[in-house]
């Protein structure tokens, strides 16, 4: 097995070979000092189970990714965790997430997840694509320190209203089932990717949204007029390629 520590404050495991959970355990089990431990990664290892990281309660980064993990172990004690990385896992559900207040970080995407629970409310970056979801959890619309969400490719059918989220600036909803185009703030909104949904109309308003430079939306377009003066006054020096006779392309 190996292991390496930096500053008595990192665990990072990386013997892809021996992934057995009883030996890491053990080894958890008896490191010195676990309260300094800010840092544990146990990425890309072939896991069928969640580490044992109980002792570690003042740890700031979990990286589980790439394995196949079915579930995570409860996390409500991590008070101080700041990122969460999950994703390329097993799971169908998180756990409760709500005791995590400095939470920033999420990301669970690439699972098999069908709903997430509530979800801390000092998130700014949420990566949850490619799972199964068919409604994301309604306390998102009170996020208002959400930066950047990914929810792209699950089978979503709408969006809670976003308008709150002032800070949003990067939404990805493309490959999903959507069939009404959300509600958001116009602030800071300067990505949207929502190709491939079920909505057909873009509100009007949408040529507030000063500060949008890489919009596309890959559809049957039924408002197109729109664009002109979301061209105009929004979007400028980027390509646009006009309506072709089969599907509508928007790339700028």
């Amino acid at each position: 097995m190996y292991y390496k520590y930096f500053d008595d404050k990192q665990i990072i495991y990386s013997d892809i070979n021996n992934n057995n959970i009883d030996e890491i355990n053990d080894y958890l089990k008896n490191i010195d000092k676990p309260f300094n431990i800010q840092y544990i990664d146990f990425h890309n290892m072939n896991l069928i189970k969640s580490p044992n990281i109980n002792n570690f309660i003042n740890i700031k980064e979990i990286y589980l990714n790439n394995n196949d993990i079915n579930e995570l172990c409860d996390l409500s004690n991590f008070t101080n965790l700041e990122e969460l990385h999950c994703f390329d896992n097993k799971l169908t559900t998180l756990p409760n997430l709500l005791t995590l207040t400095k939470l920033k970080v999420l990301n669970c995407s690439k699972n098999n997840i069908d709903k997430l629970p509530d979800l801390p409310i000092n998130l700014t970056i949420i990566f949850c694509a490619y799972n199964k979801l068919k409604k994301l959890p309604n306390n998102i619309s009170n996020l208002q320190k959400l930066k950047e969400l990914y929810c792209n490719d699950n089978e979503l059918i709408e969006i809670p209203n976003l308008k709150l989220c002032s800070n949003l600036k990067d939404l990805c909803i493309y490959n999903n089932e959507i069939i009404k185009f959300p509600k958001l703030c116009n602030t800071n909104l300067r990505l949207l990717y929502c190709w491939n949904n079920k909505f057909n109309i873009l509100p009007y308003n949408i040529i507030n949204f000063k500060n949008l430079k890489y919009f596309i939306k890959y559809t049957k377009y039924t408002n197109i007029n729109i664009l002109s003066p979301l061209l105009n006054y929004t979007i400028k020096n980027y390509y646009y390629k006009s309506i072709m006779e089969n599907y509508n392309y928007k790339y700028l």
